[in-house]
């Protein structure tokens, strides 16, 4: 899943990394900030490197917030939570072969999850959510050419229904299917209509749907 994770979220945040750097310096590599809306706050991101492996990008990470005052207050494997006050900051982890990428998202005042578990935030109108899901993260690029979307859903349905299911709808949805790779992480499928393009990316717990305006 990490290398899928880390594909969609550099779309995103429309970086490719191509230098890795310690992470246990005083200030850490920050090679690009952004406008974003963060659970439906108006929040800024950032992106790091680092050439340790996960664990220890984690540990050096974990301890670089803590100096700033951040304590953890969430942890969902490679989505961790840190809060200071009003300020709430989630770090995406993904690593390869090279290092460990980071991308820190940092908003004020996130309100209060839903009765249902969802986190603040609004669903796709045009790519429906996965079925009996939990919205985890809603992240919203606001700055630069192209305005995308990337929404984190917590699944109970299997990897095979939900592959299945949007197979199905988005075609009915008006998406055109360009590419569907399947491999022991998970599956991706990559669609695209007029002016527009999406991923979609379901593994054994998670639905992570990008969606890309041009």
């Amino acid at each position: 899943m990490a290398r899928y994770l880390f594909l969609i979220l550099a779309l995103t945040v429309n970086i490719f990394p191509k230098v890795y750097e310690e992470l246990d310096k005083t200030t850490l590599l920050n090679t690009t900030a952004l406008e974003l809306r963060v659970n439906g706050a108006k929040g800024r991101g950032k992106v790091y490197y680092s050439k340790f492996n996960l664990p220890a990008a984690k540990s050096a990470f974990n301890n670089y917030m803590q100096n700033k005052g951040y304590f953890e207050s969430g942890n969902s494997g490679n989505i961790v939570s840190y809060k200071k006050g009003d300020l709430n900051t989630k770090a995406l982890f993904a690593s390869n072969t090279k290092g460990t990428a980071i991308i820190s998202v940092e908003s004020e005042g996130e309100g209060k999850k839903s009765a249902n578990g969802d986190v603040p935030g609004t669903d796709l109108l045009d790519i429906p959510r996965p079925k009996n899901s939990r919205r985890e993260l809603c992240l919203e690029r606001l700055s630069g050419n192209e305005y995308s979307t990337t929404l984190v859903y917590k699944i109970k349905e299997s990897r095979s229904s939900c592959n299945n299911y949007y197979k199905d709808i988005m075609e009915k949805q008006g998406w055109n299917p360009l590419t569907f790779e399947k491999t022991g992480e998970g599956v991706l499928l990559v669609f695209e209509a007029e002016k527009k393009w999406c991923n979609i990316f379901i593994c054994d717990d998670k639905v992570i749907i990008s969606r890309y305006l041009r």
